[in-house]
């Protein structure tokens, strides 16, 4: 489900998540009139739109993810397990 659209202060797209739900086509209909309405009135907000869609269309295009190492994983899972006792890392 989408978060309400532009409840933000300033009520532009990028002070919350609705830029990046537009980007993965989360909104629902009247969310997305709104937002392209948003988009052709606001400068800064279509210029992080423009990036942003180029950088995920070039992330999309890419061969393969980045993983890390099993290494990394395990300092990064004991890191998180340390600072919040009691929860445990999902498997």
């Amino acid at each position: 489900m989408a978060a309400p659209l532009l409840t933000t202060a300033s009520g532009c797209l990028t002070d919350g998540d609705t830029l990046f739900e537009l980007l993965d086509g989360g909104l629902d209909p009247a969310a997305l009139v709104a937002a392209r309405r948003h988009l052709a009135a606001c400068p800064h907000c279509r210029t992080e739109y423009v990036h942003w869609r180029a950088f995920t269309a070039a992330l999309a295009r890419t061969d393969h993810a980045p993983s890390a190492s099993p290494f990394l994983r395990a300092r990064v899972v004991a890191t998180i397990v340390h600072q919040r006792p009691g929860v445990g890392w999902p498997r």
